[in-house]
């Protein structure tokens, strides 16, 4: 007998993480079945149950919206049509995950499903982090990336690059954000913005800003940076001063210059900005 092929769509009001909940539930119980991703709509999953499986056929029937078509390969849009007019209010709530030694682990799933899996667990939005406070705590990675390698692997790039690290730069202090991108070369491949302050006419810590640019490659406020705070106490523009020397020195590094030239080069562009604001110059 020929394996059974179920479509599996979610209700309009089921969210992505309650459908692949009840994915997981699916495969627990019937941890031979095979799931894909539907090769027409992306929001749907195809089931393919094992021979043998049919008796569990009512019971799917009964909790989801599904189209089953056996024999064959699941006729796309008659199963689309075919689910969207099933009653399916019966389908139950997660409310407990029972035990169960005959459950699949994640990386048994199909990896369509472990990305939506993932992304549920691993994308937050933007986080925001004060790069001067000496005493924030600085982002770290979620437990599951610690599970094993394949789902390391498999997830790194989806924590790092669809979370969103915002550094709020005070007086050109990037220490914090520096740290963090030491700790671990994958960080300075992250996808971080920065926040800068018009109170930035601080050279020490801009130089040192630029000095971990220049080695470690960590990120600049070059095309990644926004100006809060308006403006500065000369009544000009000034938090756009380290975008600007950052772009200067992406330039000078381009050209093969040493640092030490390269900083002698900007020292004098702070000599310029000593005259317009002598705390340039501090």
């Amino acid at each position: 007998m020929a394996p059974t092929t179920i479509l599996i769509q979610a209700r309009a009001d089921e969210s992505a993480e309650s459908l692949n909940w009840h994915l997981i539930q699916i495969l627990r119980h019937m941890p031979t079945a095979t799931l894909k991703l539907h090769q027409a709509d992306p929001e749907a999953w195809c089931l393919e149950l094992p021979e043998g499986g049919e008796g569990f056929l009512s019971e799917l029937e009964a909790k989801w919206a599904c189209a089953v078509s056996t024999n064959e390969e699941v006729d796309h849009d008659q199963a689309h049509e075919s689910s969207e007019s099933k009653d399916n209010s019966a389908l139950p709530r997660p409310t407990s995950h029972p035990s169960d030694d005959s459950k699949p682990s994640l990386l048994t799933l199909a990896p369509e499903l472990r990305n939506r899996i993932y992304r549920a667990s691993l994308v937050q939005g933007t986080m925001t982090i004060r790069s001067a406070d000496s005493k924030v705590v600085l982002p770290t990675e979620p437990g599951l990336l610690q599970t094993c390698r394949q789902i390391r692997d498999e997830s790194l790039e989806i924590f790092y690059q669809e979370n969103t690290f915002r550094f709020e730069i005070e007086e050109n202090n990037a220490e914090n954000y520096i740290t963090w991108c030491r700790s671990a070369e994958r960080r300075r491949l992250s996808n971080s913005t920065f926040t800068l302050g018009y109170d930035c006419e601080n050279w020490p810590n801009l130089e040192s800003w630029m000095h971990a640019w220049w080695f470690d490659r960590v990120d600049s406020p070059v095309d990644h940076s926004c100006v809060e705070g308006g403006q500065g106490p000369s009544g000009e523009g000034v938090a756009d001063v380290a975008p600007h020397l950052f772009g200067v020195l992406e330039k000078l590094h381009a050209s093969g210059m040493a640092w030490e030239e390269a900083l002698a080069t900007l020292k004098v562009i702070r000599m310029a900005l000593g005259a317009v604001d002598e705390d340039w110059l501090k």
